[in-house]
């Protein structure tokens, strides 16, 4: 079985306060998107690590959900979901949250995720964020963007691209 693999975001909100945060995420299993959320973030974050943080537990909430129903559905999965993130500092964060001072005001049950990630039940990675599909939930982007980010995720139209050729 394959692994989900998920994108989370953040993006401002220029209509709400600043620090208030719309965040997404996008778990696409094998070759398609099966889950997705985009909301603003019920908790202000002080720094946008700690709001890149607090999206990324939302998203490992949701791949936990979904490995265990995969799992009751009798698809097991001996590798970590991979969890794309553009925020180095949040990374580290996940890794090790020991040494970074900047998260001690965050509530002890949003630290779970370490723990997961030590168990490799998700496994955190850099991804530059032109390569975040998850960025059509949030962001205003160019026409390019949004085909290139509906193919990464399994819903563009092949039916449509072979009418087209075939003209």
């Amino acid at each position: 079985m394959h692994s989900p693999t998920v994108w989370k975001t953040h993006q401002e909100n220029s209509s709400w306060p600043s620090q208030m945060l719309t965040g997404g995420y996008i778990i696409k299993i094998a070759s398609g998107a099966m889950s997705w959320l985009s909301k603003i973030q019920v908790i202000v974050a002080l720094s946008s690590t700690k709001a890149e943080y607090l999206a990324t537990v939302e998203a490992g909430k949701e791949v936990c959900w979904m490995r265990n129903l995969l799992f009751k559905m009798g698809f097991k999965s001996d590798t970590p979901s991979n969890l794309h993130i553009n925020n180095q500092l949040a990374i580290q964060v996940v890794k090790n949250t020991e040494h970074h001072s900047c998260m001690k005001q965050l509530d002890l049950k949003m630290f779970w995720l370490c723990d997961i990630v030590d168990r490799k039940i998700i496994s955190p990675e850099f991804t530059w964020k032109e390569h975040m599909p998850v960025d059509i939930l949030t962001k205003a982007l160019p026409k390019v963007k949004i085909q290139l980010f509906l193919k990464m995720l399994g819903l563009s139209d092949t039916r449509r691209t072979k009418h087209k050729q075939s003209n």
